[in-house]
């Protein structure tokens, strides 16, 4: 509010009289007042970047997965234990043999019987890097020959390979020391032990069969220790004969049964259980050594002297 005199005012008298003007004072418009607030925070945009990167890893991780299945699947078809996969033998310009039942066959429980005797586990301790025992390995043997105090051995190498000290138990518990005395020139899976037996529990009583007598088609015997179990029986048949050296039989062998006798309906010992073939597409594919292998002495590295223990085996060639 302002007052303001007039030209008139000032000419006239004095005393003039006083003329008030009211202006109004808000002749500029008022401006808007925007209401002070303060601005949310924004939302945390980094956790569903990591939830991307999260959900990312995971299917890189079930892809890899799926590929390292189908790369073992592939790998693991025809894969062996111990040996790779066996090709047919040729039959090119072969006379297939004529099966003939032979008259005399032994009954199963009186061939387990005689396996009993002769029939061993074989439990091998081997040394870490670090000089501290490994978990012990369990295999069997078969005595296959017999001098006074003395018994000869015969297993598959792997079941004694690294070994630093070799324990051996008759199926009645009995416990011995045994030393690996000769390995195949050749890498052939077998190895001789000797071990000294006082008491005369361990008897060779069943002899090594001959190779060129083995029929397909024909009945055997497994034994052995399964997985470090007691003694153990299954049956079959012989599948195939395979390269002149293995005999392919449906008779279970499991882990622990490597190095047991595959014993013939004749009571004859013609091989000795070795690996078998096993995944998600294969069943009894078992196979075994021949045995008479172990005859052949000019085939084996001798590391000590058992000469007594040979001459008894050599017999059995004659």
């Amino acid at each position: 509010m302002t007052f303001q005199l007039t030209d008139s005012d000032i000419q006239t008298k004095p005393e003039p009289d006083i003329k008030i003007e009211v202006r109004d004072l808000f002749t500029v418009p008022p401006q808007t007042i925007r209401p002070e607030y303060t601005t949310p925070p924004l939302p945390n945009r980094r956790l569903g970047h990591e939830k991307k990167i999260l959900i990312g890893i995971i299917v890189l991780f079930i892809s890899f997965l799926l590929a390292a299945g189908t790369l073992l699947t592939v790998l693991n078809r025809g894969k062996s234990y111990h040996v790779p996969l066996l090709l047919p033998e040729s039959t090119a310009n072969s006379t297939p043999p004529v099966l003939t039942v032979p008259q005399n066959e032994k009954s199963i429980a009186e061939i387990t019987a005689l396996a009993k005797k002769t029939t061993v586990k074989i439990q091998t301790e081997t040394k870490t890097l670090w000089g501290l025992t490994a978990t012990q390995y369990h295999g069997t043997g078969i005595a296959v020959a017999r001098k006074q105090n003395y018994v000869l051995i015969l297993t598959n190498q792997h079941v004694i390979e690294n070994g630093t000290k070799y324990e051996i138990y008759t199926s009645d518990y009995k416990r011995y020391i045994g030393k690996v005395v000769a390995l195949p020139k050749t890498n052939i899976d077998l190895a001789l032990m000797v071990i000294e037996d006082k008491t005369g529990e361990i008897v060779p009583s069943l002899p090594i069969g001959d190779y060129s007598s083995v029929v397909q088609g024909s009945e055997v015997v497994a034994f052995g220790h399964p997985e470090g179990l007691e003694f153990s029986v299954t049956r079959g048949i012989v599948s195939a004969l395979r390269e002149g050296l293995f005999i392919q039989t449906d008779a279970a062998i499991n882990h622990g049964n490597s190095g047991g006798p595959l014993i013939s309906r004749t009571g004859q010992v013609i091989g000795i259980n070795t690996f078998m073939i096993r995944n998600s597409h294969t069943e009894g594919l078992g196979f075994a050594i021949r045995a008479d292998y172990v005859l052949q002495k000019e085939k084996w590295n001798c590391f000590e002297d058992f000469t007594p223990l040979w001459n008894e085996l050599l017999k059995q060639k004659n």
